[in-house]
């Protein structure tokens, strides 16, 4: 098993078990976590390893909703960091009122496609 595939896997596990993404053991979950690890599994074309709903359900409980943004955890201020990978995530996690993201690139699908460029998916 290659080291990429293997620490991705070791990430996948944090949030399997604990329902939250975290980056290394002992971390607090971190929103930005959601977008490494399914822009990874994105490329992997492993996406059905994650636990779609409950990644979806942090990512919002993240979203301040008075002043808008994403924090790194629920409670916290947002900042636009953590605000482009939770909706870079949400998007991965096909939802349906945020354009495509190229799990590549971290762009708007659309743009990569205007711009012609051709990131490849691993095949494993």
């Amino acid at each position: 098993m290659s080291e990429c595939l293997f620490y991705t896997l070791t990430l996948e596990l944090f949030i399997v078990l604990l329902f939250y993404p975290a980056g290394r053991p002992e971390k607090l979950p971190d929103v930005c976590y959601s977008w490494w690890v399914l822009s990874s599994l994105a490329i992997l074309g492993r996406l059905h390893w994650i636990n779609a709903s409950a990644l979806e359900n942090f990512i919002l409980a993240c979203q301040d909703v008075d002043t808008g943004g994403f924090s790194d955890r629920p409670g916290d201020m947002p900042d636009p960091y953590h605000t482009l990978f939770g909706l870079a995530a949400l998007s991965l996690l096909g939802h349906n009122t945020i354009k495509p993201v190229n799990p590549t690139y971290c762009m708007p699908q659309d743009v990569i496609e205007r711009l012609t460029l051709t990131p490849h998916k691993l095949q494993i």
